[in-house]
């Protein structure tokens, strides 16, 4: 009920602030994320000790083919690619066609799989990404009792095999995940004892 009436009020929300919409389960989403984690899957494998925090955004494009940059700019930017400037520098610069015909250049400050693992996998590596996973089960600990913090834990970490922790919500969320933590015991309902 609450993941249906959050996704009913987000869209609502979205809506009158005049912004796309797009299904989860449509194909421009399907598509876009398919390409951004095959892109983060690469990386990974390149670098499996990591690339640091928001350094994989002056890279990713050197792990996806020129049709799949193409069709991730198309889909995502609503723009045509054109070319790479700067191919292998720090801050790369890519030619685009705008929908209005105009040719011009951007960079891309914040690049992201828009899959918590894979992200956390492409920062800090293979090892940084198995202490996180260990964090998320220590949190979870308390789903045996129905443990609200960890109930929200595991549905936030459902949500985040298709998103990822905004970077000015990210000390919350290891609050929230060390409140889990530390309350797993505590089950919902307290036990009753006979007087």
């Amino acid at each position: 009920l609450a993941i249906g009436v959050g996704v009913f009020v987000g869209i609502q929300v979205l809506q009158i602030r005049g912004a796309e919409v797009r299904a989860v389960e449509s194909g421009t989403t399907l598509s876009t994320r398919s390409i951004l984690w095959k892109a983060a899957i690469g990386g990974i494998q390149t670098k499996p000790f990591g690339w640091g925090g928001a350094h994989f955004n002056h890279f990713f494009y050197q792990f996806l083919s020129e049709k799949e940059i193409k069709e991730s700019f198309a889909l995502e930017l609503k723009v045509t690619f054109v070319k790479v400037i700067g191919a292998g520098e720090l801050n790369p610069l890519f030619t685009v066609i705008t929908p209005d015909k105009k040719t011009t250049s951007i960079g891309i400050m914040l690049w992201k799989a828009h899959n918590q693992v894979l992200d956390i996998g492409l920062m800090w590596g293979i090892p940084g990404l198995l202490g996180y996973i260990a964090i998320f089960f220590y949190a979870l600990r308390g789903l045996r009792g129905l443990n609200p913090l960890s109930v929200g834990v595991l549905v936030y970490a459902i949500f985040l095999l298709t998103w990822f922790i905004p970077p000015n919500i990210e000390a919350l969320v290891m609050v929230i995940l060390g409140a889990a933590s530390a309350n797993a015991h505590k089950p919902i309902l307290p036990n009753k004892t006979n007087s």
